[in-house]
């Protein structure tokens, strides 16, 4: 509210002038395009990149992963690359989901029911792309179970191309690491913020 800036504190005003600065320094060197759409893609850009590097000053090493990550995703989410029930599920997992018609466990010695409740979660949060995970996984078991078994399986295509077949973002398979391999999720994180043409780390 521009009326109540008298009573702002110094070190607000401070912080106000310092951001002016940064966004106009940001205009000037985003480059040039005479068109619209074009133009503010490359504003998108330049902002993003001077905001993350000033930013991260202020981080310790182990934030700058999560912060890098926040600002990756915020743009998929967007831009509808991620839907908000695949958002909620990364960070909360699968809640009140109606579990009435999951499918059979087909192997309750490997996976507890809390991984097969996040599968048939992931089924049903993400249907344009997983609406047949559970089926897939009971039809091609040992597969999955070697893929799950791997140091870095975020590096290794999914049983039967499961991910190119179906055209997989990078975050739904986040979500799969996530259920069946919780422990290398940190590992995903990773690669998806360098996979993500729009990171500046």
């Amino acid at each position: 509210d521009l009326h109540s800036f008298p009573t702002r504190r110094s070190s607000d005003l401070f912080s106000l002038t310092y951001y002016v600065r940064l966004f106009n320094k940001c205009i000037d060197a985003a480059e040039a395009s005479s068109e619209i759409d074009v133009r503010m893609n490359y504003l998108q850009l330049s902002i993003l990149q001077n905001i993350f590097v000033n930013v991260c000053r202020g981080l310790f090493e182990d934030d700058k992963l999560t912060f890098s990550f926040i600002i990756a995703t915020s743009f998929q989410r967007q831009q509808k690359e991620v839907n908000p029930l695949e958002w909620s599920l990364l960070l909360r997992g699968v809640g009140l989901l109606d579990m009435s018609e999951k499918p059979e466990n087909p192997d309750p010695d490997f996976f507890t029911d809390k991984m097969w409740e996040m599968v048939y979660g992931i089924q049903t949060y993400s249907p344009e792309r997983c609406s047949d995970l559970c089926q897939h996984i009971t039809d091609n078991l040992e597969a999955w179970k070697t893929w799950i078994a791997l140091d870095y399986p975020h590096k290794v295509a999914l049983p039967e191309n499961y991910d190119e077949a179906n055209q997989l973002h990078f975050f739904q398979i986040l979500l799969i690491l996530k259920g069946v391999s919780p422990e290398k999720l940190i590992f995903g994180l990773q690669e998806h913020v360098r996979r993500d043409r729009k990171s500046v780390v």
